[in-house]
């Protein structure tokens, strides 16, 4: 245990050793892999890192808590695995002989190039914010916001049935969006899939992991193995000399909303080249309209050039027929919520979440927006036997007995609202004071009773 006190599976705070009560991370937990730092390791003088968040063959990505900030984050080391490694209860990445040190160096440079990109793009509520980017222990790291939600994938997976199509133009229009603005700015994501769109908890869909660095390094030495997604990735992307450009981020969106409508991966880009076994989603039961499968069938064309070539493009030919966007709002099982239109919103200095224009307090890292401190944080009431959160998380079975919580921004004074039946007993007085009450009231009726009854004798 360090002493700061925090836990490295929540970065909760904990009192003593042993197991977390908030995650139930086991203190003095080891690795899991000689390649990841351990955790307690301080990077930067100020950055506390924690459990592996998620680990693929580029990078890893690791729980962290600010110091400065009081803030958790996400943080994302550039580490390929075929170019480097780290033996154990060491920091520092080594390559594995100097004939690889220049694909690693492009690499580096490409990846802290993108974090430089992205970080452009802190004002949009669709894309991952970034907040920093170094480079440490022989590599670079790439400090990200982190945030609560879960993944298209693992809520596709939570689910009976497909999303209806009204329900997946909620989730990609805001997508298209952003990736609108990355390609404006020269970029492309190249790795859009559902397990790359994180659905967060307070309902925003947000583009995650981009793959721009980790393609140009395949590119650069065609002896790395540029990992593909099967019925995500285009042809172009398996092609030594394919042209990619916007084309490419555009047949991965399409991919990823045919397999959210149908429930069916597409096939692999490369067993549609002679003969294409893919199914229109109308075939397969979905219930959509002609412009809009249409659309969706031309933008998972095989060959680029019969592609819909631009975000904007295919934005149109989506909506076409809908003249005021999107119609439905998502339903009460659906994480994504869409902002009221009217409202105003800012985003905090500290820690650069959306919060109300009105708040004083920000909501997500406590920091009183006037003062510059933070506020202490105070404990939802429990929830009462028979409340439901009715906008419960998917991962949450329905009826579960939870209280909705809102917080409120309208002042200094950030009190907790707690929605169902515990609602009515946040007026109530505090069971000192009932107690009292009943006690008076008893007294009350036993002389009551003993008046009344000395004046019939």
């Amino acid at each position: 245990m360090d002493f700061y006190n925090r836990c490295y599976g929540c970065m909760e705070e904990i009192t003593k050793d042993g197991q977390c009560p908030h995650c139930g991370w086991v203190e003095a937990s080891a690795p899991e892999s000689a390649l990841h730092l351990p955790p307690g390791m301080i990077l930067q003088e100020k950055f506390l890192i924690g459990k592996v968040l998620g680990q693929g063959g580029f990078g890893i990505t690791y729980l962290a808590w600010d110091f400065n900030l009081n803030l958790k984050l996400a943080i994302k080391e550039y580490l390929p695995q075929e170019l480097a490694y780290r033996t154990g209860g060491q920091s520092d990445v080594s390559i594995y002989k100097q004939s690889l040190a220049a694909n690693f160096n492009y690499g580096l440079e490409k990846f802290l190039e993108e974090a430089r990109t992205l970080a452009r793009f802190n004002e949009h509520p669709n894309i991952v914010s970034v907040r920093d980017f170094f480079k440490a222990n022989g590599t670079g790291y790439l400090v990200m916001n982190y945030m609560e939600g879960v993944t298209l994938k693992q809520y596709m997976e939570s689910r009976k049935e497909p999303l209806s199509f009204e329900k997946a133009l909620n989730i990609f229009i805001p997508v298209l969006d952003a990736l609108r603005e990355v390609h404006a700015a020269g970029i492309l994501h190249r790795d859009i899939s559902p397990d790359n769109l994180l659905l967060d908890a307070q309902g925003r869909v947000v583009l995650i992991d981009f793959g721009a660095a980790r393609q140009a390094m395949g590119e650069k030495s065609r002896s790395l193995s540029v990992i593909m997604k099967p019925g995500y990735s285009p042809l172009e992307q398996y092609q030594s000399k394919g042209k990619q450009g916007p084309w490419t981020d555009i047949y991965a969106v399409a991919a990823t909303i045919y397999h959210a409508v149908t429930g069916v991966m597409p096939p692999e880009s490369l067993d549609r080249i002679k003969e294409d076994p893919l199914a229109p989603p109308s075939t397969i039961g979905v219930k959509i309209e002609s412009p809009q499968e249409d659309a969706l069938l031309k933008a998972l064309a095989v060959q680029a050039e019969d592609r819909l070539q631009t975000v904007e493009e295919f934005q149109a030919k989506l909506l076409e027929g809908k003249p005021d966007g999107i119609k439905k709002s998502l339903e009460a099982d659906q994480p994504v919520k869409p902002q009221d239109e009217h409202e105003v919103t800012k985003r905090c200095p500290f820690c650069s979440e959306q919060i109300k224009a009105t708040a004083i307090v920000c909501r997500y890292c406590k920091m009183d927006l006037q003062k510059g401190q933070q506020q202490a944080k105070e404990k939802p009431e429990r929830s009462l036997p028979g409340d439901v959160d009715e906008g419960a998380r998917p991962n949450e079975k329905a009826g579960s007995v939870k209280p909705e919580v809102k917080y409120s921004e309208d002042g200094d004074d950030q009190k907790l609202k707690v929605g169902g039946l515990a609602s009515k007993t946040a007026d109530r007085m505090p069971g000192i004071f009932k107690a009292a009450a009943i006690v008076f009231l008893c007294v009350f009726i036993i002389g009551a009773i003993s008046f009344f009854g000395g004046n019939e004798e």
